[in-house]
């Protein structure tokens, strides 16, 4: 449990510490995402969907060909997008890669590599959400408000678990050293307490902001700009649990 307690605080660490190379590393990027989702909104969806489109009942629609046509093009720009950030980060922490002046470096060849990690790793995700679901069901048929929130956070917090089990592949993706799901599980599963005691962690740390937005804060905090931010934290602070587990586990590295 101290371990998993360890690799949580260093996670946020890296991220406060170096919050000069995080910002180098995605906020261009993050713009790029922005002003593709402002473009979307704006431009594409209208074209999809145009006012009056479904109105008639029974009506077949066919979307506008060419907004249709850009939304795999505007799909595959996201996904560039966040591969980029994702490895830029893993190796800045790993092999100390520092970023240019304002963006990350490009990594094609990782991004292809990590891509395919992502994959496996969402199949790994599908298969272990079987189960989840047989358990979910049962708790749906629970008159207990009670226990269908505690039962789903907890089925949640063994999916993360599980999931952590696996994830080792994304950051030996980013630097180049890819491994298997089973060699990750590996070096995860020994210390199984401290991968459920991040998951435990995490889970708390993704539950703050909503709650914020209970508090009496809500107005303040209810802006495009606060999503911004926590997104963005959210992100970097995900990668960074990844990548210090990484170091850990398999780089033998020593935790402050």
């Amino acid at each position: 449990m101290l371990l998993g307690w360890r690799i949580f605080v260093h996670a946020v660490r890296i991220v406060v510490m170096n919050i000069g190379p995080a910002l180098r590393i995605s906020v261009v990027p993050y713009v790029v995402v922005f002003g593709l989702a402002f473009y979307v909104s704006t431009r594409v969806a209208p074209g999809l969907f145009p006012p009056g489109a479904t109105e008639a009942q029974g009506t077949i629609f066919l979307p506008d060909a060419p907004a249709f046509l850009l939304v795999p093009v505007i799909f595959v720009a996201f996904a560039t997008v966040y591969l980029w950030v994702v490895i830029g980060w893993h190796r800045f922490i790993l092999l100390d890669e520092q970023p240019g002046a304002v963006t990350p470096k490009w990594h094609g060849t990782r991004m292809l590599s990590y891509l395919w990690a992502v994959v496996r790793l969402v199949f790994a995700m599908l298969v272990l959400s079987i189960p989840a679901l047989f358990v979910m069901f049962g708790l749906s048929v629970s008159d207990s408000a009670l226990v269908m929130t505690v039962g789903a956070f907890i089925v949640q917090l063994a999916l993360s678990a599980a999931v952590m089990l696996f994830s080792l592949i994304l950051p030996a993706a980013a630097i180049g050293h890819p491994m298997g799901l089973t060699h990750s599980s590996g070096y995860t599963w020994p210390v199984k307490g401290a991968i459920l005691t991040v998951a435990v962690l995490v889970n708390l740390v993704a539950l703050i902001p909503s709650v914020l937005l209970l508090t009496p804060l809500a107005p303040v905090l209810n802006t495009v700009a606060y999503q911004v931010i926590v997104s963005w934290f959210g992100l970097m602070f995900g990668i960074s649990v990844l990548t210090t587990l990484y170091g850990v586990l398999v780089e033998n590295r020593d935790l402050p």
